[in-house]
């Protein structure tokens, strides 16, 4: 249950007047070319302060690096110490700003929001939300520290 939470908490960061812009990742902390810009709203700074009963939105615009038919997100969180799978009410990358299939060196936007339900737990935690396609390969990968208050 608290996996759920912090997901929705995460995934939504892309919703407010104010957002922050920040690099992309692959998960294991290089660079990554196919990625262009990362928006986390609401959110001020880094970490962002996800607040109990909002919504987040978060978005990403990429260049696909390859062709895939279909894309799925994939979020963990690191909870005292412990990356924890979550369950996205709609993990398809392909409903989410994208139509499918993709094609190499086109660019996209994928966009997805979660609520921060008022029963998470105020606490610090890592974020990590990728899309991959079929083969599990990556199309990006970002990696964020927030704060559920």
């Amino acid at each position: 249950m608290w996996q759920i939470l912090i997901l929705l908490t995460l995934g939504t960061a892309s919703m407010s007047v104010q957002g922050l812009q920040m690099p992309c990742h692959n998960c294991d902390g290089k660079s990554v070319d196919t990625c262009k810009t990362v928006e986390i709203e609401p959110c001020a700074a880094s970490p962002c302060s996800l607040a109990k009963g909002t919504t987040v939105k978060f978005s990403v615009s990429f260049v696909a690096n390859k062709a895939a038919n279909n894309l799925t997100a994939d979020v963990h969180a690191q909870v005292f110490g412990a990356w924890m799978p979550f369950s996205l009410p709609n993990p398809d990358g392909c409903q989410s700003g994208i139509q499918c299939p993709v094609q190499a060196g086109q660019t996209y936007s994928y966009q997805n929001q979660l609520a921060i339900l008022p029963l998470y737990p105020s606490m610090n935690v890592v974020v990590k939300w990728s899309l991959k396609d079929e083969d599990n390969n990556e199309f990006f990968c970002v990696v964020m520290p927030a704060r559920i208050v």
